[in-house]
């Protein structure tokens, strides 16, 4: 299911607002003030959206105990189908959690993990009041230096292709790809960068390390945010919206 466009309606949204004042100071007090007032409420709009995507990052991830029969909404049949091609590829369930924080939406979660080829899945689904998002299946690495991959069948999220360009938290998504596909391109990634930038894979296996691996990409992700000026972040999402954006190599490609 296609992510709903969301910078597109808002730049029309503030393209509206900003003519209508601006032509009511345009007929009262010519052409100079009515660039102003333009202006003003481009501006007052652009902090809007800032202090909204800013307040939709929580400071930090608190992850809780779940089990499926919490989550009446959950689609049971479609958990059902990631968890069988895990196992037939030789993942291990390690734990099921729930996210939580002021305002979150209400999700769930299985983190699997691969013994042997040192990756992490996560299947994983969420609902934002009446609005449920479909299952999708994650595979994440750690490395040395600070370096993180994540494989996705789910499409990127608009805001973090926007505004969370962290430079050595790297993401691909392949919405169409099989689990066996999107685990042969997570390691073929993975390898690839570590053998051209000089890393090594971390993480010992287990539900602990998975949890801090996420914090640490949390916060890489929202230090990014912070660095990101608004019109920069609108941009990009105006052009990942255009041409679906499909992955973020961050350093990696700029070396």
């Amino acid at each position: 299911m296609a992510s709903p466009r969301i910078f597109h309606p808002l730049v029309v949204r503030i393209g509206i607002f900003a003519l209508v004042p601006a032509g009511v100071v345009l007929w009262a007090f010519g052409p100079l003030f009515a660039l102003g007032a333009a202006a003003g409420v481009v501006g007052i709009e652009l902090w809007r959206v800032r202090k909204l995507v800013v307040a939709a990052m929580p400071p930090d991830l608190e992850f809780v105990p779940s089990h499926p029969a919490e989550h009446a909404w959950l689609d049971e049949a479609g958990f059902r189908h990631e968890l069988v091609a895990l196992a037939e590829l030789g993942f291990e369930p390690l734990a099921d959690y729930s996210i939580a924080y002021p305002g979150a939406p209400d999700t769930f979660a299985r983190v699997l993990v691969h013994p042997s080829r040192r990756v992490y899945a996560e299947v994983n689904q969420a609902r934002q009041g009446a609005e449920t998002v479909g299952v999708a299946t994650m595979f994440s690495s750690s490395m040395t230096k600070g370096w993180s991959l994540q494989t996705s069948n789910r499409e990127a999220i608009a805001a973090t292709v926007a505004f969370m360009r962290a430079p050595r938290t790297l993401w691909r998504s392949l919405p169409e790809a099989n689990l066996a596909e999107l685990l042969d391109d997570h390691i073929a990634l993975r390898s690839r960068l570590c053998h051209d930038v000089n890393l090594q894979v971390t993480g010992d296996g287990t539900i602990e390390g998975y949890f801090e691996a996420q914090r640490t990409e949390h916060r890489a992700r929202s230090e990014a945010l912070r660095r990101t000026n608004v019109v920069t972040g609108i941009v990009r999402g105006l052009k990942g919206e255009r041409a679906r954006t499909t992955e973020w190599l961050g350093e990696y490609a700029a070396a």
